[in-house]
């Protein structure tokens, strides 16, 4: 409460200052809307005497139900691409963090987006990496996004190394 302040008021938003109400009467707001939200309260002494509303102290923050709904991704390999590593960026409209699955597995722990998705040693088929994105208000995406490509072998089925012919002391090499 403050030096000599014995009982309060408040107000919040566009509404009248409430009830008088003892310093040790804690306060819990609920079902607060979406949106911008000021609360305001002024003391009063044991003489009764109220601070002036102009200087209420005040205190405004935001609260934010809404999950986002927008994720991108940079790194993305191609489709049908010989690569077996992908680092993979992810953002979006009011996403700090997320968590991934690459092929069915569980979801990862989460990771800023400062942070990219490291895949290495790729098997060769289709790979679906599905990304569940957070706000900073801790609003999770409903449904996670999903994106896929496929790893092919080298063409024809060769390793596209060298074959070695001949025995001990002589021999040449061909592909």
């Amino acid at each position: 409460g403050g030096e000599g302040v014995t009982h309060y008021r408040y107000k919040l938003d566009a509404s009248n200052f409430g009830e008088e109400r003892g310093v040790n009467a804690s306060l819990a707001l609920s079902n607060l809307s979406d949106g911008e939200h000021t609360i305001e309260v002024i003391g009063r002494d044991l003489a009764g005497n109220y601070q002036i509303e102009s200087s209420s102290a005040r205190f405004t923050w935001t609260v934010d139900l809404s999950p986002p709904a927008l994720l991108t991704f940079s790194g993305v390999p191609e489709n049908n691409t010989p690569q077996t590593t992908a680092t993979i960026t992810v953002s979006g409209p009011d996403i700090s963090h997320y968590q991934y699955s690459l092929d069915s597995d569980t979801l990862s722990t989460e990771f800023e987006v400062t942070t990219p998705i490291s895949l290495v040693s790729l098997s060769v088929g289709t790979h679906v990496l599905k990304v569940i994105g957070r706000d900073i208000a801790g609003n999770y995406m409903p449904n996670p996004v999903q994106i896929s490509w496929t790893v092919v072998g080298p063409p024809n089925g060769g390793g596209g190394g060298f074959l070695f012919r001949g025995g001990v002391g002589g021999g040449s090499i061909g592909g």
